[in-house]
């Protein structure tokens, strides 16, 4: 719900300009940032509170850490060949 207030602000601020709907769109931008990082903070200790007793766990939570960098390098190498190419 945070997200779509987010968004419906983002798209008034643009549309107006005014500096009041900006101000509370950062507002709105640093409580939905907050949120993301507290859920993440609380998902990286279950994941190391349970590593012990449960390594599936903790590998998968690694391997889903990992995963998403190599795909961002790889549309990077692939985006640079494409610009090379064309030229």
């Amino acid at each position: 719900m945070v997200n779509t207030k987010k968004s419906s602000l983002w798209n008034r601020y643009i549309e107006t300009r005014n500096p009041d709907t900006h101000k509370e769109n950062k507002q709105v931008c640093n409580e939905v940032r907050k949120q993301t990082q507290l859920i993440e903070k609380k998902e990286q200790f279950e994941v190391a509170k349970q590593c012990k007793t449960n390594p599936k766990k903790f590998w998968k939570y690694i391997n889903s850490k990992s995963e998403l960098h190599t795909r961002i390098v790889i549309l990077r190498m692939w985006a640079r060949t494409d610009l090379l190419s064309s030229q």
